[in-house]
């Protein structure tokens, strides 16, 4: 797991390489391991926090993906509990998705003109 309140860093093209990537897994419909719940969350926190990523590909449709596809596999495989609005907490495993949300739930992109 992060170290408490440290962001991880992303680039640009980084994170819409995972998007398409994640994004094809979850229209698949398989299953999603423990690592994918992890870093599925992390982007569609990152996509939430950066909401310019919505209005284009890939993160429109990674977007809409996850809230319609993957977020219940999510919240059952990382054990998570509803914890404020639209936002779910695991206690076993100190993770959020949704929501406010603490830096070390999401990446910073790094690039400078994003």
């Amino acid at each position: 797991m992060s170290e408490p309140n440290k962001e991880p860093e992303i680039d640009i093209a980084d994170l819409r390489r995972r998007l398409e990537k994640y994004g094809a897994e979850i229209k698949e419909g398989g299953e999603l391991a423990l690592d994918d719940c992890f870093e599925i969350s992390r982007l569609w926190n990152t996509v939430l926090f950066y909401s310019a990523l919505q209005s284009n590909e890939p993160g429109h449709t990674f977007y809409e993906l996850v809230r319609d596809k993957a977020l219940p596999k999510i919240v059952r495989t990382l054990e998570m509990t509803v914890s404020r609005g639209y936002s779910f907490y695991s206690q076993k495993h100190d993770f959020a998705v949704g929501g406010t949300l603490e830096p070390r739930y999401r990446y910073r992109i790094t690039d400078p003109d994003f």
